[in-house]
């Protein structure tokens, strides 16, 4: 991922626009949509219903640098946010050297890229659901992850949940690839 202009193979993702507008996904689209020459990002979309008729055939492109201030490692780790929050856009699962820090950088994503009103913290329980992350039972790397998720945001209820299930299965705690960080 990259900025406009960085690179000439193209953006990296092809995603349908009438689900970033679904989403509420405003700041995003005003950030990073390559505006057409003599356009700006929001007049070549909206959420009305003329859009929804040409989604199939108007093609737009969203350009999404690293923030010009993060080294490396940081720039792999707002990639890999960026990448989620498309999945969870989509539905799909995430990606990441543990699922905590993914769920973690997932909800920076969801504040940074959704519009303000927007109940991210909702949003993203509803998905730690649906994917079956929040199902902690006999799942160690389930258990750490939430209780690394709710110990950064202080979600005291979750972390509580969290902790008995870690508790539960300590000695099988330590393969589990967010032990370390948790």
């Amino acid at each position: 991922m990259y900025e406009q202009g960085q690179s000439r193979r193209g953006p990296a993702f092809k995603i349908p626009m009438d689900a970033l507008l679904q989403t509420n996904c405003g700041p995003l689209l005003d950030r990073f949509l390559a505006a057409s020459p003599g356009s700006s990002p929001s007049s070549q979309c909206s959420s009305d219903d003329s859009y929804f008729g040409q989604s199939q055939e108007k093609t737009f492109e969203l350009y999404i640098p690293a923030p010009s201030n993060v080294d490396r490692g940081q720039a792999f780790l707002y990639h890999t946010a960026t990448r989620n929050f498309f999945a969870w856009v989509f539905g799909k699962s995430l990606v990441g050297v543990h699922l905590g820090g993914a769920l973690v950088g997932l909800l920076n994503s969801m504040n940074e890229f959704r519009s303000s009103g927007e109940d991210n913290v909702q949003g993203i329980i509803d998905y730690v659901d649906e994917e079956g992350y929040a199902d902690m039972r006999n799942a160690p790397d389930h258990a750490l992850a939430i209780l690394y998720f709710a110990e950064h945001f202080r979600f005291r209820n979750l972390w509580i949940d969290a902790f008995a299930h870690c508790t539960g299965m300590n000695e099988r705690l330590i393969v589990s690839p967010g032990f370390e960080v948790s």
